[in-house]
């Protein structure tokens, strides 16, 4: 697929304007950099299974931004996603008690 992409897109007779690069580089410096340092950020405060639950918000934003952004309608069958949604990630999230006689620490 990547040759085809080559052969018919020609990417290698586009020029390259200083305009953008600079987006490139702000693009992949700034705002992915800053992504990913908040990511392992928050991963290393409130563990990889919290976090990772944020990626189950991304479709709603992305359903939020196209119907502000360019009118796309919303229908029930959105509404019944994202409450689908929220209830898995509550699932997720929510504290259990631990049987009694179980040591949080394996070492006690």
């Amino acid at each position: 697929m990547a040759l085809f992409a080559l052969i018919l897109e020609q990417p290698f007779t586009m020029r390259i304007s200083g305009a953008s690069l600079m987006a490139t580089l702000f693009i992949g410096l700034f705002s992915t950099g800053l992504a990913y340092l908040l990511l392992f950020h928050l991963i290393a405060v409130a563990g990889a299974v919290f976090t990772s639950t944020f990626s189950y918000f991304m479709p709603f934003f992305a359903l939020l931004a196209s119907h502000f952004l360019i009118d796309e309608p919303l229908d029930w069958k959105h509404a019944a996603g994202i409450v689908i949604t929220l209830a898995g990630a509550w699932l997720i999230n929510r504290n259990t008690e631990k049987p009694s006689g179980v040591s949080p620490d394996p070492r006690a």
